[in-house]
């Protein structure tokens, strides 16, 4: 009975682990920015899906180049793989997750509020902004219970989600205001 529990234990700390990952992420935040931008008849949510998350890659990217730290859980560094701090899961999904609740909200207050000076979405950001680290701290636990970062790796991770959020929130009002 035990070794079913700590498997099925371990299974569901990969899989929320996961919900960080690519194939996951980003394909919740293509769904909803078309959405929104259906709601909203315009190209913002798309937008600020677009920029938050090349500034995402580029920020992340640039951190594990320029650190090329070995994970906990690994004898060696994989060939060819940037390393492991910043987490890329943890701000992949609070990332991804924060935007997508950031434009379902300004979609949501437009067409069932009609608050139409929450169309710019930059004013919404703050309630994705903690969405999205709060989905972000949790698959960062679950990467570090399953020894795949550090701490550090997942602080930073999460630090980098917020800066990609609060840049992506200036953003979106400036685009809405040109």
């Amino acid at each position: 009975v035990h070794a079913d529990v700590g498997r099925h234990w371990r299974h569901g700390i990969l899989l929320l682990g996961d919900m960080g990952s690519i194939e996951v992420s980003v394909p919740v935040l293509v769904v909803a920015a078309t959405v929104a931008a259906l709601v909203l008849r315009g190209w913002l949510p798309i937008l600020l899906a677009a920029v938050n998350g090349l500034l995402l890659t580029a920020v992340t990217l640039v951190l594990k180049h320029l650190t090329d730290r070995i994970g906990p859980g690994l004898v060696e560094n994989r060939p060819g793989y940037p390393g492991y701090f910043p987490s890329g899961h943890t701000a992949t999904s609070a990332v991804c997750f924060g935007t997508a609740l950031t434009v379902l909200l300004g979609a949501v207050m437009v067409r069932f509020a009609h608050r139409e000076r929450y169309r710019d979405l930059g004013s919404l950001h703050w309630p994705g902004t903690i969405f999205g680290l709060l989905a972000g701290a949790l698959v960062g636990t679950m990467t570090i219970l399953s020894a795949n970062h550090w701490l550090s790796d997942v602080v930073a991770g999460l630090g980098v989600a917020l800066l990609v959020q609060v840049i992506g929130a200036v953003s979106a009002r400036w685009f809405a205001a040109a």
